[in-house]
């Protein structure tokens, strides 16, 4: 079977790090990375400032591992092309920093604390925020999304796709703060190989750069060609939360009570959401990574499956954590991360959309950043899901380009009301990226991408008919209407002064 088919090593990969700011403003760097060598459990992160290094890291953090084994899994999927998946075992590992200087580079090397560790002779290194960060640029990316027969195949779409667009945005734009991806990073969780490959691509930027994600349905849905079916073989996501280290401030640990303070999920979506779904900040401004898209109602907080198409909790318990949070909070742009928007060009909107702007409208967010559907969209300001010209009233919603290869999704095809409220769009396009720039007058944004154009003898865009298209000769094109645009110059309002924070939830046995 194809899980068996690769060697295993001691020796880290996927190596990705983000900053975590502590209540009193203080950062840390919270570190994930793994090894296929199940025997390897020993986690220990080493690191000292740069400046004076001599080879020996002046700080030791031993964290924990956790093994990931869907293995027994195979013998249940019944999908013709089961075979190429990857379903080779892998051991998680996590550490974290103690408290961090502002504005310092710092020198680190993760692994077993022996010699399956990374570089130690020149070990890579980051640096903190300033104290006071007043304009940043990050990269946004989403829908990744490779998949293929074999460790060649898919090793060589994320390089060729995902790696080119990371590589062109940073050398076009070298100082970028951090990496932000709004989900499907793979097409199958369940597929090793896939997950190898992407960080693979983003390696060389990974070592040195903060990186957060959300998840998107395809780090939680099966699939009827391998599994069978669309329901989930990880309906929790392990195998997505095992490859990041995510802040833990989301709705499984506030939210609720007093001042907020008190978890406010528990039971299955608080499985779902724990790992997942959280916030952070940079400079002057927050950014909520949310669990949204059509199947995060799929869970209740009940049974033991926690699935329930009824129920819209786990979507509400979200968006009242969020509440809970900018209640006190002062930060003066607000961003949403997230992997299916309400404002979609070619999917209909998903379920409980109105329920999602509501609350952004009342917690005052500023853009919205949203994949899915593999096209570039950017709405018009919205405000009460109508269109609004005056500047602070609303929020701007933007669907990014697929960064990886699945370009074939047509504007409209299923949404007979995209056009109400769009404000630009550009499909067929691969290999996108968007650098986003925030300052102390407004956020704007830099989207590129590579248009996908007919071969002689094709004159439309048709579904399914790829094959039939090639890259445009000419590179890489402006998404939008201009090489930049403005999404905002005034930070909109909140209003929950009168918001009451939810009593906490009763833990059931």
């Amino acid at each position: 079977m194809s899980f068996i088919n690769r060697s295993v090593s001691p020796i880290p990969t996927s190596v990705t790090f983000l900053f975590d700011t502590t209540d009193n403003g203080a950062v840390k760097a919270r570190f994930n990375w793994v090894t296929s060598d199940m025997t390897i459990h020993t986690s220990v992160l080493n690191y000292a400032k740069k400046d004076g290094f001599n080879g020996t890291f002046t700080e030791t953090m031993i964290g924990e591992s956790t093994p990931i084994d869907q293995r027994d899994l195979y013998e249940t999927f019944t999908g013709q092309y089961k075979n190429e998946v990857e379903l080779t075992p892998i051991i998680s590992h996590k550490a974290e920093t103690g408290i961090l200087e502002p504005d310092i580079e710092y020198v680190y090397s993760v692994g077993d604390g022996g010699i399956n560790v990374t570089d130690i002779v020149n070990p890579p290194s980051f640096r903190t925020p300033a104290a006071n960060v007043n304009e940043f640029s990050f990269l946004w990316l989403t829908d990744a999304q490779g998949s293929g027969k074999d460790v060649e195949t898919v090793y060589r779409k994320y390089e060729q796709y995902t790696g080119r667009a990371v590589e062109t945005a940073f050398n076009n734009h070298p100082d970028l703060s951090f990496i932000l991806s709004t989900g499907d990073n793979v097409d199958f969780a369940f597929d090793t190989k896939e997950w190898d490959a992407y960080y693979n691509a983003l390696q060389p930027y990974l070592y040195n750069t903060p990186y957060y994600s959300a998840t998107g349905n395809h780090e939680y849905e099966g699939n009827p060609r391998i599994t069978g079916s669309w329901d989930s073989i990880d309906p929790y996501m392990i195998t997505a939360k095992g490859r990041i280290n995510v802040p833990k401030n989301g709705p499984a640990y506030q939210g609720a009570g007093t001042n907020g303070l008190e978890p406010i999920v528990t039971g299955a979506i608080k499985q779902r959401l724990d790992g997942n779904t959280y916030y952070f900040e940079y400079g002057d401004a927050i950014f909520f990574v949310l669990d949204y898209s059509d199947n995060t109602s799929n869970i209740d907080e009940t049974g033991d499956q926690g699935f329930s198409f009824s129920s819209d909790k786990a979507i509400n318990d979200q968006l009242y954590w969020m509440k809970s949070v900018l209640k006190t909070n002062k930060k003066k742009w607000r961003f949403v991360a997230m992997h299916q928007g309400p404002y979609l060009g070619r999917f209909a909107q998903p379920t409980y959309w109105q329920t999602v702007t509501e609350a952004f409208d009342e917690c005052g967010i500023d853009v919205v950043l949203s994949g899915h559907d593999h096209l570039y969209l950017r709405a018009k300001l919205m405000y009460n899901n109508q269109v609004t010209t005056i500047p602070g009233t609303g929020t701007t919603y933007i669907t990014g380009g697929t960064a990886g290869y699945e370009f074939g999704t047509l504007y409209g095809q299923y949404n007979n009301v995209a056009e109400t409220y769009t404000e630009k769009y550009t499909d067929w396009v691969v290999s996108s990226y968007h650098v986003i720039d925030v300052n102390e007058s407004g956020i704007s944004m830099t989207a590129k991408g590579i248009k996908m154009l007919p071969i002689d003898g094709i004159t439309e865009q048709q579904e399914d008919h790829e094959d039939e298209f090639k890259e445009d000769e000419s590179g890489y094109r402006s998404l939008d209407v201009s090489s930049e645009v403005v999404l905002t110059n005034t930070s909109r309002k909140k209003n929950l002064s009168s918001w009451k924070y939810p009593n906490s939830p009763v833990e059931k046995p």
